[in-house]
């Protein structure tokens, strides 16, 4: 569709290597979480320990559009122009799914 030349073996296997942020993130989240349970206050402490995370998860987000832009790049050997285009076509499917999913209340948070 978008002119990409590649093995999908090889694609699924570079898309594996794109979790390992998003892993590091839930396993950040939950070790955090028990050293330093929410509500955090408004104190010097709390405001530093919310400004590190949202670095450290920022991070991690850009590690991740990273893999996800090189794995498109390497592995189905798109341009630029081609990536920016798949991406604009996957984004919106992502988007709707999510509205989908979180209609249906799957995404929903079970202590909010």
């Amino acid at each position: 569709l978008f002119g990409g030349m590649g093995e999908l073996k090889a694609l699924m296997i570079v898309w594996l290597y794109s979790y390992v942020p998003t892993l590091l993130w839930f396993f950040l989240t939950s070790f955090l979480y028990v050293i330093l349970p929410p509500p955090r206050t408004g104190s010097l402490a709390g405001q530093i320990f919310t400004v590190l995370y949202l670095f450290l998860s920022f991070g991690l987000l850009f590690w991740k559009i990273l893999i996800y832009s090189l794995t498109l790049r390497f592995c189905l050997k798109l341009n630029l122009w081609q990536i920016v285009r798949v991406t604009m076509v996957f984004w919106p499917l992502l988007i709707l799914y999510f509205a989908l999913f979180n209609r249906m209340e799957i995404f929903k948070i079970p202590f909010a």
